[in-house]
């Protein structure tokens, strides 16, 4: 069963400047939802506090953490490279965002890198398609 995590950063954008501003949705988030929540089982969006800015369609659920133990059918979408350091469990992992540049700190693993959100749905649906 294939389940999809969104972390916050994969699908919201933080306002520039100091401050609490409201994040903004990233650019197609909602489409992009729409079609991955179509062809996979669950799609779960994490920080239920922060999805406001969000037009979520009905079939995407959200929840306030990531589950304790995910399955290998499960996908972690995010933004926040640390968010997947030390998870000791299988699901595979796509970062958003701009390539990453090497650094004095080995860089976590991930499976999958993507330009954006709608690459990384883009990435799942294929990969979902060759099972």
């Amino acid at each position: 069963m294939a389940r999809v995590y969104l972390d916050p950063s994969a699908v919201l954008l933080e306002a520039p400047g100091v401050g609490s501003h409201e994040p903004h949705a990233v650019p197609g988030a909602t489409k992009a939802l729409r079609d991955l929540a179509e062809a996979v089982d669950e799609v779960v969006v994490i920080a239920a506090d922060r999805v406001g800015a969000l037009d979520l369609p009905d079939a995407v659920h959200v929840a306030d953490e990531l589950p304790a133990a995910m399955d290998s059918d499960s996908w972690f979408v995010t933004g926040d490279p640390e968010s997947i350091r030390g998870r000791s469990d299988s699901p595979r992992t796509i970062l958003v965002g701009p390539k990453r540049a090497p650094g004095p700190l080995p860089l976590p693993r991930v499976d999958i890198e993507a330009r954006d959100l709608s690459a990384a749905v883009i990435e799942i649906l294929t990969h979902q398609a060759m099972r």
